[in-house]
């Protein structure tokens, strides 16, 4: 099962702790690594088709903790069930709408053969126009679905709005697998379950102890107090610490 991470903070904070648990579970989701983080008002995305704890370029950018500066980031560590191991396959997947760049990644698994023969026969209530897969991956296709949608509400739509959006056709979408997703457009985070769990924990100041994990611990303790962050995962990555699944079939709004 692939595994997503998502952090969402109200200040420019660095997200290398989290990003270094998700990499050890890599040995288990082998088959490609990405992440996306939004930091001075643009995205920056990294990934490749392999292995996160083989990558010389995840051991250089883990040595930088520039490279983790951000409020939004989402990653992702791959055991491809649908597509090739492929660089277009690999999460996270970026795409532009009303000039804003939108990050999405997912974990699960969709009958895209199903979906494509419903879209043919309008019983899915879509067509791809604007937005189309670059490869054969069935979540980018989910995603280019989700951003014709978005599309179609237009560039005023309110964030009430797209909710019920998301809400209306991601609950379509679901319906062919389960369909786990973190999207984000570098302001805000959506996030949605549906079959494998998703849990969340949020941290803010002040910390009356270290933070750890089963082979790592950092201590939070000097954190300025207005600093707080949601932190989500497909697994809990830390030991000491209350995480909370999210309900199924429903968006949320980080």
């Amino acid at each position: 099962m692939c595994e997503l991470l998502g952090v969402s903070c109200n200040k420019e904070t660095n997200i290398s702790f989290s990003f270094k648990i998700l990499k050890e579970h890599s040995n288990r989701n082998y088959q490609g690594w990405g992440y996306a983080h939004y930091s001075m008002n643009k995205w920056i995305v990294e990934k490749e088709p392999i292995m996160a704890m083989t990558s010389e370029k995840v051991g250089k950018i883990i040595t930088n903790p520039l490279m983790f500066e951000g409020k939004m980031f989402i990653s992702h560590i791959r055991y491809a069930s649908v597509g090739r191991k492929t660089i277009e396959n690999t999460h996270p997947f970026m795409r532009e709408l009303f000039s804003k760049n939108w990050i999405f990644a997912h974990n699960g698994h969709l009958n895209k053969k199903k979906m494509l023969e419903d879209m043919k026969k309008g019983f899915l209530q879509t067509s791809l126009e604007s937005y189309q897969p670059k490869d054969e991956s069935d979540l980018e296709l989910a995603f280019c679905i989700i951003m014709e949608e978005m599309r179609k509400l237009g560039k005023k739509a309110t964030d009430r709005e797209i909710i019920d959006k998301l809400n209306e056709i991601t609950g379509r979408i679901a319906e062919y697998g389960s369909f786990n997703f973190l999207l984000s457009d570098g302001e805000k985070m959506y996030v949605y379950s549906k079959g494998n769990r998703l849990y969340y924990v949020e941290r803010k100041p002040p910390y009356t102890e270290a933070i750890k994990s089963e082979s790592k611990e950092v201590e939070l303790l000097m954190k300025p107090v207005e600093e707080k962050a949601i932190v989500i995962a497909t697994v809990p990555l830390t030991r000491n610490e209350k995480w909370i699944p999210f309900k199924n079939n429903t968006i949320y709004r980080i």
